[in-house]
């Protein structure tokens, strides 16, 4: 019998990818989506599976490094990496549809009653109306920066990803070599959110 409060993850590694980058790099000039320490992610959203969906292009020049990666990604306890293709345009192929149909799957199977979703794209907003009417409790975690407001508004709870989350997802010999940072905030001024990044000495 499926447990009732299974909580699985899905990732849109496109998304995630960029929306690390463009944060982190407000903070640190050298950050990469290669930092990401994907045991992290699984652990702060307490998923018990957590399913990643990308694709990788063929011609590019890091494909051996990104094919590496995703098998590492799908060697980790409880992930399961689902790949796509790239079109002629050099653009992601079945990468969405297989996000969305997995989800639903396992949400018609009962497999899951809550689903935590890393994505920003309003072509998600169909999956998650979906989601909700089949009774699972849908979580969308989302860059505030770039994400589509009517996704994660539909969502039973929206959950903004700031610059401290995602240096809680960086690796932890990312942040050995890094100054650790401290945050503040300042409701008063004009920088995103309010919050500020500043460097221990």
């Amino acid at each position: 019998m499926s447990n009732p409060t299974q909580n699985y993850a899905f990732i849109d590694a496109n998304y995630l990818r960029r929306a690390y980058e463009d944060s982190m790099r407000r903070l640190l000039a050298d950050a990469s989506w290669v930092n990401i320490d994907f045991v992290s992610i699984k652990r702060s959203l307490n998923a018990s599976k957590v399913f990643y969906y990308d694709a990788v292009d063929e011609d590019a020049a890091d494909v051996t490094e990104r094919v590496t990666r995703l098998d590492a990604i799908a060697a980790l306890d409880g992930f399961h990496v689902r790949q796509g293709t790239i079109s002629p345009k050099k653009t992601q192929k079945q990468v969405d549809v297989q996000l969305a149909v997995d989800a639903l799957l396992h949400a018609f199977n009962k497999n899951i009653w809550h689903a935590s979703l890393i994505a920003g794209d309003l072509y998600f907003k169909p999956l998650v109306d979906a989601l909700i009417n089949l009774g699972v409790h849908v979580h969308v975690f989302y860059d505030p920066h770039s994400a589509a407001k009517r996704l994660h508004r539909v969502a039973d709870i929206g959950v903004p990803v700031t610059l401290k989350t995602f240096w809680d997802w960086s690796a932890v010999e990312y942040q050995e070599i890094h100054t650790v940072p401290r945050i503040t905030r300042n409701e008063n001024d004009n920088h995103p959110g309010g919050i500020h990044m500043v460097m221990r000495s």
